[in-house]
């Protein structure tokens, strides 16, 4: 009974998965997203019902989480939506032929008609939203904008593979922003 015992042998798994900086990116992005239920295209893509008054006293709301991107960088990932703004149901019925007699600016998305509105020219608010006619974005900051910039070609392109890949999986329609360079 005592050879019994030792010609048991020892069952080891030896695992050498390596998760990389790039991919545990990817994951806090994803993660955050999923979080904030904007995955699986749950955003309605910046469609809101445009009140010239109310864009021009729009109330912003946002959310921060701070991602670790490499061994010492931080970044910082923002989303902002307009809180008094109210969002357009996506329901088209696909029987429905187009009309073809459609109202004045039915054919502008809302990208269009937010670049379009006269009253916003010179509204405080989001510089984001009046240059690129967006509403509802994420924002890729420097966590610490002393020490976590994106300095170089290398780290911009990096993080935007990351957002790429992320946003792909995720199935995010929201537009990214990443902050490059100098906070100016």
């Amino acid at each position: 009974s005592e050879g019994a015992i030792n010609d048991e042998e020892v069952f080891e798994i030896n695992d050498f998965t390596v998760v990389t900086a790039l991919e545990s990116f990817i994951v806090g992005i994803e993660a955050t997203v999923y979080s904030w239920g904007l995955g699986k295209g749950s955003c309605n893509g910046n469609r809101f019902a445009l009140n010239r008054n109310v864009i021009a006293s729009c109330k912003w709301d946002s959310k921060c989480a701070k991602l670790v991107f490499g061994d010492n960088n931080a970044l910082n990932l923002a989303y902002f939506w307009p809180r008094n703004l109210d969002r357009l149901d996506d329901k088209r019925d696909s029987q429905d032929a187009p009309s073809s007699a459609t109202t004045d600016g039915d054919y502008l998305t809302n990208a269009a008609k937010l670049l379009l509105a006269t009253e916003l020219d010179f509204c405080p608010g989001s510089i984001i939203s009046s240059q690129f006619g967006v509403l509802e974005f994420l924002l890729l900051t420097p966590f610490d904008w002393s020490s976590d910039k994106v300095v170089n070609e290398n780290q911009l392109q990096t993080i935007l593979s990351a957002v790429n890949v992320a946003l792909c999986t995720t199935e995010c329609e929201l537009p990214v922003f990443v902050q490059y360079g100098d906070g100016d």
